[in-house]
């Protein structure tokens, strides 16, 4: 017995650091939405007027607005790009909550959410599920219990 080599168990390895990924996914995400703004002027059966997701120039502004504020935060630091991904995060929840109850959702038609944004159905689920990813993406860099520390 005395040749085997003794195995290294989790608990015998010291600790490491959580990776800290919360500014990457800030930037990847704002690029994304200043996409998402982009396509909402151009012509495309996917986002605009008349496409799957409904879109004008006030959901443009929100989504463009999104990609500043999370290609901002993802030069700060990497708490300030966990906390714009919280913060954009819960800014779609409360475009979503508020989509799916004054959008009709049996109708695929866009309808006028707050009389600025033409909004649809698909508009709902999409804003739902950006906010859920980018509220678990916010919580990448805090394992260590740092929320607003650099």
């Amino acid at each position: 017995m005395s040749g085997l080599k003794s195995r290294k168990f989790p608990h015998d390895i010291p600790f490491m650091p959580p990776p800290k990924v919360a500014k990457t996914v800030s930037l990847i995400a704002g690029l994304l939405f200043l996409l998402i703004a982009l396509a909402n002027w151009l012509p495309n059966p996917v986002f605009g007027a008349e496409g799957f997701f409904a879109g004008d120039a006030g959901l443009s502004a929100v989504f463009g607005i999104a990609g500043v504020i999370l290609i901002f935060a993802s030069t700060q630091g990497e708490s300030m790009a966990a906390l714009g991904l919280w913060s954009v995060a819960a800014a779609l929840l409360v475009l979503a909550i508020t989509g799916y109850t004054q959008v009709v959702q049996a109708t695929y038609g866009a309808q006028q959410l707050f009389g600025v944004f033409r909004f649809n159905a698909a508009d709902t689920w999409l804003c739902l599920g950006l906010s859920c990813t980018l509220g678990v993406s916010g919580f990448l860099n805090t394992g260590s219990k740092q929320v607003i520390r650099e």
